[in-house]
């Protein structure tokens, strides 16, 4: 499943950068930076320069960028760069991080019309496979009891959901991916509970496929090769931030962020996707209230607001 290598899209990336960019650029580490100022400017936005922090902001839309920082926040929802910006008498974010995390947050006009119609839900494990297991439930559970809320919240605004899985079945990785690429999906929802080996740990997290060239949020070396879901990065986080606000909100769970991953599902997915890590079940508050119908419809309306966002966003575009 993997394309081409970092090169040519490293090439076509400085492309589709306009050449009032590349005025106040600078070269470190073998990447290309570009210089917060103008990027301020391009997106019409206000800069205030504290030192320790750079905002953005206007148009609706507000950025925290920290120097040595891979943590931004967008509208106050915790991101991950795919590399911290560099401090260089001004604040400088990379090439990447603008193309495939700032211009789809702020200013999603940049990403072309997707229409939806077909929404495959992945509900995480199943069968022989439990997932997580907690004192009184199983991930494996709680994620079809979800699939199948989010699902009926979505096909009421018109959608046509599929599901990877209809009941405990056990399927591979593989199997999920191919379903939503065999159905022609146009979005596709990997549900999962987490866990930790500390049971204090409590929140949501949200994981978009980690652009090519780049390291996954949980890593330092990056991955050169380039899959299929690489093909949807500006749509990957504009759909994983819509959804994870409407989470966070919704639930007043502790926010963990918008993460990046290269989950197989998520690599191998031939349409925009995400996974969602919506509690640990090895936490035991975090598990009764993922035990709970009214949780979980409040989940559900969550994540299905933030598909309807996301769409309403996208249609807009053009």
């Amino acid at each position: 499943m993997r394309r081409r290598r970092l090169p040519i899209i490293a090439a076509l990336l400085l492309l589709a950068v306009p050449s009032v960019l590349r005025a106040d650029t600078i070269t470190a580490m073998g990447r290309r930076y570009v210089s917060i100022r103008d990027v301020a400017a391009r997106y019409g936005m206000t800069l205030l320069d504290q030192g320790y922090r750079v905002i953005l902001s206007g148009t609706g839309k507000r950025a925290e960028l920290y120097p040595d920082k891979r943590q931004a926040y967008f509208n106050y929802v915790p991101v991950s760069l795919s590399f911290a910006p560099l401090k260089k008498g001004r604040l400088y974010v990379s090439q990447t991080d603008l193309l495939t995390t700032l211009d789809p947050l702020l200013n999603p006009a940049c990403v072309p019309r997707h229409r939806i119609y077909t929404i495959v839900l992945d509900p995480g494990h199943g069968g022989k496979d439990h997932g997580g297991i907690g004192a009184r439930y199983r991930e494996k559970n709680i994620t079809l009891q979800l699939a199948r809320k989010v699902g009926d919240l979505l096909r009421r605004s018109g959608y046509n959901i599929l599901y990877t899985r209809s009941g405990d079945q056990t399927l591979t990785l593989k199997q999920r991916s191919a379903f939503a690429n065999a159905r022609k999906a146009q979005l596709f929802l990997s549900l999962h509970v987490n866990a930790a080996g500390d049971r204090s740990v409590t929140g949501i997290e949200t994981y978009a496929i980690a652009p090519s060239g780049t390291p996954s949020t949980a890593a330092r070396q990056a991955d050169s090769d380039r899959y299929v879901g690489n093909r949807y990065d500006r749509y990957n986080i504009l759909l994983a931030a819509c959804i994870h606000r409407k989470m966070i909100l919704g639930t007043k769970a502790k926010d963990r962020g918008v993460k990046r991953a290269r989950f197989q599902v998520l690599r191998n997915t031939n349409c925009p996707a995400v996974l969602l890590e919506i509690g640990f079940i090895s936490n035991s508050a975090e598990e009764r209230k993922l035990g709970s119908d009214a949780y979980l419809n409040t989940l559900a309306r969550a994540i299905a607001d933030g598909v309807l966002q996301y769409h309403r966003t996208i249609v807009k575009n053009q």
